[in-house]
């Protein structure tokens, strides 16, 4: 599978599409992307308003270098509208909460395709990150992920105490230490990899957002579980996840250095190689080569 070089996206920044004063200084937070939110941050009276503004906003954010997604209404709710005033070439992809079969993914994989054609932009160009926040979609996750080879990413929350949409529908209650969430967070990370969605998302929510040891302990549980990068509603956890998903100077050296010793020891007709005191073998070698890649 050939891989999309605008990912993996390791920091999102969720801002209401309403909101211009934090669209105009998202920048400053260095996200690798922003969402712009459509849905549960905006108020449904400014939706009209909002979907007027929103290629300008996606434009602006561009120009910052910043990826840039929107997340629509659901299906049900107004999210093909949604897509009728949103598509340019600066638009990175969108996120669609609540999505729950194959079928809707293929509407909005044609729904798309029409519009690209209309803004004469090439096909495929718009990513969709899916967000399943029902139990069918979430029992579906797999599924939907193959449903669309735009579909780069499926996303769901790793929680605090406050428990959400996913927490609703599954049924269970949020806690701290999270224990409760390890099947779903799980079940994501390899429905999304097993569908050829290569970058499963975690929605970072249910915190205090001023509690930022917290914050980090949630964004290191979702880089352990696998998750590629998160998505934040505050742009000081921006930061935090800059930090927690890229490599340190001294994990990129021991990552160079073990791809050198198993390339020699390959050289010599070793299938297995020593390297500071471990045996390495082709799964390390590949993993270390991924994680050098992934670096933006």
């Amino acid at each position: 599978m050939k891989k999309n070089i605008r990912w993996p996206i390791q920091s999102l920044l969720f801002i209401p599409a309403n909101r211009d004063d934090f669209i105009s200084k998202a920048s400053r937070y260095e996200p690798d992307a922003v969402i712009l939110d459509l849905e549960d941050a905006l108020p449904k009276s400014q939706l009209p308003a909002a979907r007027l503004r929103i290629k300008e906003q996606i434009q602006l954010l561009s120009t910052n270098q910043i990826k840039v997604f929107v997340r629509i209404n659901s299906m049900s709710e107004g999210g093909l509208d949604d897509l009728k005033h949103l598509v340019c070439k600066e638009l990175t992809g969108i996120v669609v909460p609540k999505i729950e079969t194959i079928e809707e993914v293929q509407l909005l994989d044609q729904t798309l395709s029409y519009q690209e054609g209309l803004q004469q932009i090439a096909q495929f160009s718009i990513d969709i990150i899916a967000l399943p926040e029902t139990a069918l979609g979430i029992y579906y996750s797999f599924e939907i992920a193959k449903a669309s080879p735009r579909i780069q990413s499926v996303m769901t929350a790793v929680s605090g105490p406050v428990g959400g949409d996913i927490a609703k529908a599954v049924g269970y209650e949020a806690t701290r230490e999270g224990l409760e969430q390890l099947y779903v967070e799980g079940k994501t990370v390899l429905a999304s990899k097993a569908g050829r969605a290569p970058y499963p998302i975690a929605g970072i929510i249910g915190a205090d957002m001023n509690d930022l040891q917290y914050i980090e302990e949630l964004i290191k549980r979702a880089k352990s579980i696998g998750f590629t990068g998160v998505a934040l509603i505050h742009p000081k956890h921006v930061a935090i996840a800059n930090r927690i998903f890229r490599l340190t100077a001294e994990e990129v050296t021991y990552h160079r250095q073990l791809i050198e010793s198993y390339e020699e020891g390959i050289k010599k007709g070793l299938g297995a190689v020593r390297f500071r005191d471990a045996m390495i073998d082709q799964a390390m070698y590949e993993r270390s080569i991924e994680l050098l890649s992934n670096q933006t």
